[in-house]
């Protein structure tokens, strides 16, 4: 029936995250009750890497995550796909020209966004990667923005620390649709017509070996 509620119940909140994505591929509209962190999208951790990058352009784990992703052309505006598979075969190697180019662009990302701000700088990303993913993440990628504009950075302004604010920033995504997605503490005293019970394979197997030698066959 289409009246009917439906509770999915989950024994831990990053679980929540991975139920949501599996529901957003199916196109099942449901609400994310529990709060995440925007980082359990991988635009947002993408975003993260590149504020780093521009308070630590020689930070070579964010180059690392943005060379190889598939946004990355997007994002590294003026570089072809070709330079970008160049700065894969030389890396780590910041001697190369290519890496030249590179710590240069950074130094200029950092000086444009100085200019237009952190909110307008994250609207724009914002908008150059929401063609390349799906509609959780860009609900995470509108939400980074809000926060971006409301952001009070201190003086001087550290990217950097954008990036870890938006790390542990949590949302919830509550809507009024018939499928809730929750952990299984915040289902307490809330009644649905069906519940459905995910993940407990994880509770399951700290004990599952201790289970199966005490299991004594009928002889």
């Amino acid at each position: 029936s289409a009246d009917l509620t439906i509770g999915v119940l989950v024994p831990k909140n990053q679980d929540v995250a991975v139920v949501m994505g599996h529901l957003n591929r199916l196109k099942v509209p449901a609400s994310e009750e529990s709060g995440n962190p925007l980082s359990d999208s991988a635009a947002i951790q993408l975003i993260i890497s590149l504020l780093q990058l521009l308070d630590h352009p020689g930070d070579t784990a964010s180059w690392f995550h943005l060379l190889h992703s598939e946004a990355a052309a997007t994002l590294l505006t003026g570089f072809s796909e070709q330079d970008r598979l160049v700065a894969q075969r030389a890396f780590p190697k910041d001697k190369q020209p290519i890496w030249e180019r590179l710590i240069a662009w950074a130094e200029t990302t950092k000086s444009e966004l100085m200019t237009a701000g952190l909110g307008e700088t994250m609207a724009r990303w914002a908008s150059l990667l929401k063609p390349h993913v799906g509609p959780r993440d860009r609900k995470r990628l509108k939400q980074a923005t809000a926060a971006a504009y409301q952001y009070d950075s201190p003086a001087p302004m550290r990217t950097a620390e954008l990036g870890r604010f938006l790390q542990d920033l949590k949302q919830i995504d509550r809507t009024q649709d018939r499928v809730r997605v929750m952990n299984i503490h915040q289902s307490k005293g809330l009644e649905f017509d069906i519940v459905v019970l995910t993940g407990l394979e994880s509770l399951m197997s700290a004990n599952m070996a201790q289970a199966l030698v005490s299991y004594q066959p009928d002889l």
